[in-house]
């Protein structure tokens, strides 16, 4: 494992490092499938998009982990602000509280290890890496069906399922929530 490098991208190298965790996401992450179905909602050009508004958040992160000088898996992630809209679209919502002050929620909006290194742990040192230091009390993120392999993932971590999106432009995806205590 000590090949692996982890690290936290420098909110000035933030947008240099964009395009290539953009081709990452749109070349390993995505199941072709969802590509097909979703094809706007999934595209690089809109992943590019969502991180480019992610990052106007003063808690906004992105943690990369390389292999030499190849980046093999990222995590982007901010904490939610008060007056955000990250719980708006929810329905079939367990009853939780939504109030956000910057301070409460971070909200995990991608982690990702490209195929040909998963199976070594290293999504696990990605989210580690994003919580450790963070004076949050809950972690929050979207994911895809349970039949997809990472929600596996996320319910062994221990996130639980507290509600769906419901989006006009994009799939519908599970809303999930881990209590720290």
């Amino acid at each position: 494992m000590n090949k692996y490098n982890i690290n936290l991208v420098e909110q000035e190298n933030i947008a240099r490092i964009v395009p290539e965790i953009a081709e990452l996401y749109q070349k390993d992450f995505i199941p072709s499938l969802l590509k097909n179905k979703h094809s706007k909602f999934y595209s690089k050009e809109f992943f590019i998009e969502r991180i480019k508004n992610y990052s106007k958040s003063p808690f906004f992160e992105i943690i990369t982990c390389s292999f030499g000088d190849e980046i093999v898996g990222f995590v982007t992630a901010a904490n939610l602000r008060n007056g955000g809209n990250w719980w708006n679209s929810i329905t079939n919502s367990s009853p939780i509280d939504t109030s956000e002050n910057g301070l409460r929620t971070v909200a995990i909006f991608d982690l990702l290890v490209i195929k040909k290194h998963r199976g070594m742990g290293l999504a696990g040192l990605l989210h580690a890496a994003l919580l450790t230091g963070r004076s949050v009390h809950r972690a929050t993120l979207l994911s895809s069906p349970p039949q997809h392999p990472a929600f596996r993932m996320w319910q062994k971590w221990g996130y639980q399922i507290v509600g769906e999106t419901n989006w006009s432009e994009g799939p519908n995806l599970n809303v999930l929530l881990k209590e720290f205590q």
